[in-house]
């Protein structure tokens, strides 16, 4: 555990933050960094309104990725079904 009262760099910071992006642990990542899950956690609470807005334009991006390719996947199966019939 890091010594009570040290500062921790940005780029520390960034860099618990980002793991806890990824693992979605305190332990594991206060583990990682040698900090107390305390501060990992005081972390990641001040930093969930920005973790929160990029979490909400990703999931958008990827539901609008989704939805083209549905649309495309829907037109390919409908005309492949339609030659299918035709033979039927």
């Amino acid at each position: 555990m890091a010594r009570r009262g040290k500062k921790l760099s940005e780029e520390t910071r960034e860099g618990i933050l980002a793991h806890y992006a990824g693992c979605g642990n305190l332990t594991d990542t206060a583990k990682k960094y040698q900090v107390s899950t305390s501060t990992v956690h005081k972390l990641v609470k001040g930093s969930s309104d920005e973790f929160e807005g990029l979490r909400r334009q990703k999931k958008r991006e990827h539901i609008e990725r989704l939805n083209l390719n549905a649309k495309s996947w829907s037109r390919r199966t409908k005309h492949l079904i339609h030659r299918t019939c035709k033979f039927i």
